[in-house]
């Protein structure tokens, strides 16, 4: 019986010897940090979505939007969006989300401004609590999402 443990231990550990190993450390360091300011102004609190790189995904569910604070944002005022990645920026989204989870506005007009910044300018179409949401996708594959809770004033 012995002889037949050590039989089936060696077989796992010369099975799984050859089976490909994710560094899940450096893959969540892959993850973009993406920002959002307006004039004057620091940077607006948000939480990280979900991401994927080429060999891993991070799905983060549904956040509490009640347990946020929303930021007062006075409608018209000009945003920045800016993207931390050393990959290449295939493209941008932004839309209007409220505290269910649902579109209220999708493809928020933006300018890229060619450096990784984005420019916001016109007003949204709704005020009042709201998630402001950022994806980005990436040309060598892959994409990170942040959410970002304001009060359109």
């Amino acid at each position: 019986m012995k002889k037949i443990l050590i039989l089936l231990s060696l077989l796992l550990l010369t099975a799984c010897s050859g089976t490909p190993k994710v560094d899940i450390q450096g893959e969540m360091e892959k993850r973009p940090e993406i920002k959002v300011t307006w004039e004057g102004e620091s940077n607006l609190p948000g939480i990280n979505g979900d991401f994927c790189t080429d060999v891993l995904c991070m799905d983060s569910g549904t956040p509490d939007w009640s347990a946020m604070e929303s930021v007062p944002y006075s409608n018209g005022t000009e945003l920045t969006v800016s993207v931390n990645s050393e990959k290449t920026i295939k493209d941008l989204s932004i839309s209007l989300k409220n505290q269910d989870g649902n579109t209220i506005q999708n493809n928020v007009p933006h300018t890229d401004n060619g450096d990784k910044t984005y420019t916001v300018t016109d007003p949204f179409i709704k005020t009042g609590d709201v998630i402001l949401s950022v994806k980005v996708t990436f040309t060598e594959g892959g994409y990170g999402q942040s959410f970002f809770p304001i009060t359109v004033e």
